[in-house]
C-alpha cells in the first residue's frame, strides 16, 4: 500500500475509534434527523400544549374553547388567569400558544360585531409555531362562520338562509411548482442538511487539530508524504466516513416517521454528495487555518498556512 492509501486507512480507523470525533461527525446526523423527523411526524404537529386565558366566562368562549381543543393538533395545557402565566410555561416549555379570548367577546359576537381573539404563538421552535398558528387561525375562522349564522337565526332569519348567508367565498387555488403548498415540508429536508454541515465541519475541525497531538504527529512522519497527501487522504477517508450516514439522516425523517417528500431522491442524493464533501474541505480549511480546536469551531482567524502536522 502505497503512503496516499496508508493515510486513508489511518483516517479511517481513527474516525471510527476516537470517541470524540465518532460522536460528533457520526452520530450528530442521526441524532438530528430523529429529533427533527419525531417532531415532524407525518408532516403535521399533533396535539401541542396551549394556555387558554378565557376572560370572558361565556358560552360563546367556552364552546369556541371547545372548538379548538377538538383539533388534533392541539391539546390543553391549562386554563390561566393571565397570559403572564403563558409566558413562564413558555420557558419551560410546557406550552407554546396561548389563545387569549377578551372580556365582551360573547356580546359583540350576538351585536354582529367582529370578535376579536388574541393569540400568542411560541416562535422559537418555527416547525411547531406555524403548524399552531395556522390551525389556531383556521379554527377561529371557521368558529366565527357558525358564530355569525347563529347571530343571524337569532334574528329570526331561517337557519337554511342563515347558514347561506354565513358562508365565505371559497377559493379553488391551483398551486404551481409546489404540490404541498406547505413549506414546512422543505423546511424539513434543509434542517436536516444544515445539521449535516454543523456537524461535519465541527468533526473535521476537531480531527484536523488532533494532530497537533505529538503522538499523532508521529505516526504521521512515520507514514511520510507531502502535506497535501495528508489533507487529501483526510478529506477522502472523511469523506467515505461521513457520506454514508448524511445519506441516512436526510432519509430519516421520510422513512421512519413518514413525512412526506416531493421530488426525486436521486436529485436529492446527487445533491448532497458535493455538498457533503465541500463542507469536509471547508472543516479542514478552517482547521487549518485556526490555531486549536476550540477556536476552529468559533471563527476563522487571519489565515497562517495549511498546518497538517507538527
Amino acid at each position: 500500500m502505497n503512503c496516499w492509501g496508508k493515510h486513508v486507512v489511518r483516517e479511517l480507523r481513527r474516525i471510527f475509534t476516537d470517541k470524540r470525533i465518532f460522536v460528533t461527525m457520526l452520530g450528530g446526523p442521526l441524532l438530528y434527523g430523529f429529533l427533527f423527523g419525531g417532531v415532524y411526524s407525518a408532516g403535521r404537529i399533533c396535539h401541542v400544549p396551549i394556555v387558554i386565558v378565557d376572560q370572558d366566562h361565556s358560552a360563546l368562549s367556552r364552546d369556541l374553547t371547545g372548538a379548538l381543543l377538538a383539533s388534533e393538533n392541539l391539546t390543553l395545557a391549562f386554563y390561566a388567569g393571565s397570559p403572564d402565566e403563558f409566558y413562564q410555561a413558555a420557558k419551560r416549555g410546557q406550552a407554546y400558544a396561548c389563545v387569549v379570548i377578551p372580556e365582551g367577546f360573547q356580546k359583540d359576537v350576538v351585536r354582529g360585531r367582529r370578535g376579536r381573539v388574541s393569540v400568542i404563538i411560541d416562535g422559537s421552535n418555527i416547525l411547531i409555531g406555524n403548524v399552531t398558528s395556522r390551525t389556531i387561525s383556521g379554527t377561529i375562522a371557521a368558529y366565527r362562520t357558525g358564530a355569525r349564522s347563529r347571530s343571524l337565526m337569532a334574528f329570526g332569519m331561517p337557519c337554511a338562509a342563515a347558514a347561506a348567508a354565513s358562508l365565505p367565498i371559497q377559493p379553488v387555488i391551483r398551486p404551481l411548482y409546489n404540490p404541498t403548498s406547505h413549506y414546512g415540508f422543505f423546511m424539513l429536508i434543509g434542517l436536516v442538511v444544515i445539521a449535516i454541515q454543523q456537524v461535519t465541519r465541527m468533526g473535521t475541525s476537531i480531527a484536523l487539530n488532533l494532530e497537533a497531538e505529538p503522538r499523532n504527529a508521529q505516526t504521521v512522519s512515520n507514514i511520510g508524504g507531502t502535506s497535501w497527501t495528508v489533507l487529501s487522504a483526510k478529506v477522502v477517508a472523511t469523506s467515505i466516513a461521513i457520506l454514508p450516514v448524511s445519506l441516512v439522516a436526510v432519509r430519516l425523517p421520510f422513512d421512519v416517521f413518514g413525512s412526506p417528500f416531493r421530488g426525486s431522491w436521486s436529485l436529492a442524493i446527487a445533491l448532497l454528495v458535493p455538498f457533503v464533501v465541500m463542507q469536509v474541505m471547508i472543516g479542514y480549511g478552517i482547521a487549518g487555518i485556526c490555531r486549536s480546536a476550540l477556536v476552529s469551531l468559533h471563527s476563522i482567524k487571519k489565515s497562517r498556512g495549511m498546518r497538517i502536522c507538527h
